[in-house]
């Protein structure tokens, strides 16, 4: 998880954000718009041993700022 702040630039926290990209493995992903495969629930029809989430994950690559400048 991570501040939203940070995200927004809008932190007094010494980073930066450097890059951000969603993870969507193909083997985690259905359909041309890449959807996750949902897992479901254990008790429902629809329950997908393979599924991962009902979100797909977001790498963030956080650096430091220089203070100093």
């Amino acid at each position: 998880m991570i501040s939203k702040s940070i995200l927004f630039k809008k932190t007094s926290l010494p980073f930066k954000l450097s890059t951000v990209s969603v993870i969507d493995y193909p083997e985690l992903t259905s359909g041309s718009y890449k959807k996750p495969v949902k897992f479901g629930r254990p008790n429902s029809s629809t329950f997908n041993l393979k599924g991962y989430s009902d979100h797909l994950p977001i790498k963030i690559i956080l650096i430091e700022k220089d203070l100093t400048a």
